[in-house]
């Protein structure tokens, strides 16, 4: 009789403990477990809206001068405007050579191209992502691309990290040339958990895109007015 009431103690005490297992899995998970997502790998879940981004990173990246990648309070970055002169090819192997450096992929015009124009594009399984600021954004980005503008990154973390660690190749850019904010950009990605392997700077940026005649979208994302480029 003895050992039959120990093991029934026993059998309580390990429902209990289930349930608390149960009931902390409920509080971390209120929406329901994702059955084909893998809680074993290397991931970030999005944060509060009043979480600051940097919260779930390592310290941000520095700028190739050594500068922090932090603005000035009330500054907004440095203006560009969406369509001029691409850059050179020497220019181009110039930045590549730096980003590959910092331990990041680049991608060529060509590829780009072809993962844009490759219909799985619309599905999500390739994912653009705007370094630039709003006005600059706004005025012509590559249509479907997502913006984060690292110096506001709480704005779209949430919804730019979720779709790029979905995507099987995430093509950052920028304005073009030696613009460091698509490579930046990219670092903090990486440090949100979004698989290296899959990330890639677009050095020649929207100038590159544009010098090739392709088309922009303007607005938000999504908004369908799709156009050419502004002189």
């Amino acid at each position: 009789m003895a050992e039959f009431r120990r093991t029934v103690v026993e059998a309580c005490l390990v429902g209990v403990l289930l349930l608390l297992v149960a009931i902390a899995a409920n509080e971390a998970y209120p929406d329901g477990l994702e059955l084909r997502r893998d809680y074993f790998r290397p991931d970030v879940r999005p944060l509060p809206a009043d979480t600051p981004a940097t919260a779930a990173t390592t310290p941000p990246p520095e700028r190739p001068d050594g500068t922090p990648d932090v603005a000035p309070e009330g500054a907004t970055p440095p203006g560009d405007p969406v369509a001029a002169a691409a850059p050179s090819d020497e220019e181009i192997a110039k930045v590549e050579a730096r980003i590959r450096a910092e331990g990041l992929q680049t991608i060529s015009h060509a590829e780009v191209v072809e993962l844009f124009e490759d219909p799985i594009y619309q599905d999500g399984a390739y994912v653009f992502v705007d370094a630039r600021n709003d006005a600059h954004y706004e005025a012509g980005h590559v249509p479907g691309a997502y913006q984060f503008d690292h110096f506001r990154m709480e704005r779209y973390v949430n919804e730019v990290v979720p779709a790029c660690q979905g995507a099987l190749r995430v093509v950052v850019y920028c304005y073009g040339r030696d613009c460091t904010d698509s490579e930046i950009a990219a670092k903090h990605l990486k440090n949100f958990g979004v698989d290296p392997s899959i990330l890639a700077v677009y050095v020649p940026g929207i100038q590159g895109w544009c010098a090739d005649g392709r088309q922009v979208e303007k607005g938000p994302r999504g908004s369908g007015e799709i156009g050419a480029c502004d002189s």
